[in-house]
């Protein structure tokens, strides 16, 4: 058993200001919470809807790949900067 609080992989700064509380994650809420949050996005992520959507993730994910090997950093870089950041905002 690995003892890591969640939260301490989380950003919270950047989502977190002394008048704006830190969003709810699904991954770190428990039911019964969990479960409303759970039904707004399943249907994104049956079978049927990622196919559907196929074309227009590997178009994303090669432009994002493209940004990330090019200019200085040729060969290495960051990966939660070039790749995990900008695959998940869009």
């Amino acid at each position: 058993m690995i003892d890591i609080d969640p939260l301490d992989l989380v950003d919270a700064e950047r989502f977190a200001t002394p008048t704006v509380k830190m969003p709810e994650m699904i991954v770190l809420v428990d039911p019964p919470r969990h479960v409303p949050m759970r039904r707004v996005i399943s249907a994104r992520f049956t079978p049927k809807a990622v196919r559907e959507r196929h074309d227009e993730v590997g178009h994303i994910t090669a432009g994002i790949l493209d940004e990330a090997v090019t200019g200085d950093n040729v060969g290495e870089c960051d990966f939660v900067e070039k790749i995990a950041a900008p695959s998940h905002s869009r």
